[in-house]
């Protein structure tokens, strides 16, 4: 195999295959005597429906928007991102990042489901962890458990859907406290005490 230094990117880049199609086909690599690299298997999500780059003029976004799932990670702070029926207008966290996500618990499309899921998070660690001054490892510093977490400030506003309820999850999934929805629209954060959210239909 030619040298590439330390990274597999440029032999993948020569036979066309980019790093966003990690995301939606099983990739597999076999070494063999000649120079040869190939992308086995089949497409497990339709082109567009997985979304990632690291260029700096999309902001770095790790999207997910499929029918019952839908979900945005990274620099999302300050930032609205329409997806597929589903709006989400984010605030502002500690760091300017946040994973957000929007799943059916029932297998009906999000525009039809009748009980979603809704996560919302930042910064999710155990106590104490002993992090090195750049805070790019822990070495063998975990810390301890209960972990904590940021919660994200984030409108959540589902097109089309009235007669919803929401109510913020305990660590066991029961409901909670009631969160104010109307027209379809949400929002949650800190003030919730949790990361996790059950929208429905009662």
């Amino acid at each position: 195999v030619r040298d590439h230094g330390r990274s597999m990117s440029g032999l993948w880049a020569e036979v066309g295959i980019t790093p966003e199609m990690a995301l939606s086909n099983r990739l597999a690599v076999e070494w063999t005597e000649g120079d040869e690299v190939t992308l086995d298997g089949r497409p497990v999500a339709p082109e567009g429906q997985v979304r990632w780059s690291a260029a700096d003029d999309d902001g770095g976004l790790f999207i997910v928007d499929t029918e019952r799932t839908t979900v945005v990670l990274g620099p999302t702070a300050g930032r609205t991102i329409e997806l597929a029926g589903v709006r989400f207008e984010v605030g502002q966290t500690s760091n300017g990042y946040a994973a957000i996500a929007l799943t059916s618990m029932d297998g009906l499309p999000l525009d039809e489901s009748r009980r979603m899921l809704l996560v919302a998070m930042n910064r999710v660690e155990n106590q104490e962890m002993g992090w090195d001054e750049g805070r790019t490892t822990v070495g063998r510093a975990w810390g301890n458990g209960p972990a904590i977490a940021e919660g994200v400030p984030v409108t959540v506003t589902l097109a089309g859907r009235e007669g919803l309820s929401a109510w913020a999850l305990d660590v066991e999934g029961r409901r909670g406290e009631a969160v104010p929805m109307q027209g379809g629209a949400l929002a949650v954060g800190p003030r919730d005490r949790t990361v996790w959210y059950e929208i429905a239909t009662q």
